[in-house]
C-alpha cells in the first residue's frame, strides 16, 4: 500500500524506498493485509508493527478502544523500558521531527514523531511468499514515549489503537494526532475502509487483524451489519439478552433498551454491562450471586457450579440477529481456597459497557469505516 499523486493509499505495488526489502514491489493484496496476533494471558491482543527505514520491529498491544498509538523511545529509561525494543530515531532515514509534547493521563508521556509505518512486514521473507504482503503508511505521526510506567507490566513496546474519526470529524487522540485508521477513511476503494478482527475459538491458536478487507477464511456465512452506536468507535446497540433454559425450552429475557456497547480487545470478559443489567442477567437468568469478598469485586458474580449442566444458553439480540453463548462460553472455572468456583464472564460496571475477547472468540468482527457500521459473523476454526 502506498500513496499516489492524489494522496490515496494504494495496496500492492509501491516504489521501493531506501532499504525497503527487495521483491515487494508487485504484490497484489486482497482481501487485505493480515497481521497475525497472539492473545496474552487471555486478556489482550499483541502483534508486530515496523517503524522507520530500515524497519524497526515492535511487539505492541492492539486495542479497539481509544485512538492513541505510541511506542517507547530509545531515550526512555523508566524501569522496564531497557528490556523492550525501543524506537531509535537516529537509525531511521525517514524520521521527521515533530517535537510536540504528549501526556497520557500522567502515566505515559513523550514527544510526537513522524516516520514510515509498515504493517505485515516480515524480515527475511522472499518475494514468492504470500506473507510478504505489507501495508505501508508514509508520514505517520505517533507518540514516542520517553516515560512509561506501564512497561513493568510486560505490555510490550507500545500501543496501536484502532479508533478512528467518522465522516468529517477531525477528532484527535489524547496524543494530539489523528488516529492511524483515519487513512482508511480517505481511500477511494470501499474495501480499503474495512478492518476485520479474528480471534480463534481455540485460545492456543493465533488470531488476525486484517487491514483493507475482511478475511472470509475466518468466518462462516455473511456478516450482519448494524450502524455504529458511538462515533469513531467499534460499537453497536444491544436490544436484549435472552436465556433459553436447557431442556425446558423456557425463554426469559432482560431488556437492554438499545444499550450502546463497545468491542474491546483489552479484556478477557464476554460482556461488561451496567450494574443493574449485570445483576438481572446473573441473578435472575442464571441464579448467581454477587461476589462479596472485597469492594473491588463489585459487579462480579459467581454461578452455581453444581448446576453447571443446567445453565441456559444466553443470546444477545443485536439488530435482527441473535448471538448465542453456551455456559462454557460465559463461565470461568477457577480455584478459590481449594474449591472449584464458577465465575461469570458477564459483569457490571459504572463505566462504558464492553464486549470482550470471550465474545470475539465466537464471532468475527468487521468494521466498515466508510459506512460507519459494524458486522458480525460466526468465527471459523482455522487449523
Amino acid at each position: 500500500m502506498d500513496v499516489d499523486g492524489d494522496g490515496q493509499l494504494q495496496f500492492g505495488a509501491y516504489p521501493r524506498r531506501n532499504n525497503d526489502p527487495p521483491g515487494h514491489a508487485s504484490r497484489t493484496v486482497r482481501p487485505g493485509v493480515g497481521l497475525p496476533t497472539e492473545t496474552v494471558y487471555g486478556s489482550w491482543m499483541e502483534g508486530t508493527i515496523h517503524l522507520g527505514t530500515p524497519p524497526q520491529e515492535f511487539t505492541i498491544r492492539f486495542s479497539t478502544i481509544g485512538s492513541n498509538t505510541y511506542v517507547i523511545s530509545k531515550s526512555c529509561d523508566t524501569w522496564g523500558c531497557p528490556f523492550q525494543p525501543r524506537y531509535d530515531a537516529t537509525k531511521s532515514s525517514t524520521y521527521k521531527e515533530n517535537g510536540t509534547y504528549f501526556d497520557l493521563y500522567g502515566v505515559i508521556h513523550g514527544r510526537i514523531s513522524n516516520d514510515v509505518l509498515r504493517i505485515g512486514y516480515r524480515e527475511g521473507k522472499d518475494s514468492g511468499d504470500d506473507d510478504s504482503n505489507i501495508l505501508v503508511i508514509p508520514d505517520q505521526d505517533f507518540g514516542e514515549a520517553t516515560f512509561d510506567l506501564t512497561t513493568w507490566m510486560g505490555l510490550g513496546s507500545g500501543l496501536f489503537s484502532l479508533g478512528f474519526s467518522s465522516d468529517n470529524d477531525d477528532e484527535e487522540a489524547v496524543t494530539g494526532v489523528p488516529p492511524v485508521l483515519n487513512w482508511a477513511r480517505q481511500q477511494k476503494s470501499k474495501e480499503d475502509a474495512l478492518v476485520g478482527v479474528y480471534l480463534s475459538p481455540d485460545m492456543m491458536r493465533p488470531g488476525q487483524i486484517t487491514f483493507g478487507g475482511l478475511d472470509r477464511a475466518h468466518y462462516i456465512g455473511e456478516l450482519h451489519w448494524n450502524a455504529l452506536a458511538k462515533k469513531g468507535a467499534w460499537s453497536t446497540h444491544v436490544n436484549r439478552i435472552v436465556a433459553l433454559g436447557r431442556g425446558s425450552g423456557v425463554e426469559r429475557s432482560v431488556s437492554l433498551t438499545e444499550t450502546p456497547i463497545l468491542f474491546s480487545t483489552s479484556t478477557y470478559l464476554l460482556a461488561s454491562l451496567t450494574e443493574e443489567q449485570a445483576r438481572l442477567v446473573n441473578e435472575e437468568l442464571l441464579g448467581g450471586a454477587e461476589v462479596q469478598d472485597d469492594p473491588k469485586t463489585r459487579g462480579y458474580y459467581e454461578l452455581p457450579c453444581d448446576s453447571f449442566d443446567k445453565l441456559p444458553t444466553l443470546s444477545f439480540v443485536i439488530g435482527s440477529e441473535s448471538y448465542a453463548f453456551k455456559a462454557s462460553d460465559y463461565v470461568r472455572v477457577y480455584d478459590k481456597k481449594g474449591v472449584n468456583t464458577c465465575g461469570s464472564l458477564i459483569v457490571g460496571s459504572a463505566e462504558d459497557q464492553h464486549f470482550g475477547l470471550a465474545f470475539m472468540r465466537k464471532f468475527y468482527v468487521g468494521l466498515d469505516i466508510g459506512q460507519n457500521r459494524i458486522g458480525l459473523a460466526p468465527s471459523k476454526m482455522v487449523v
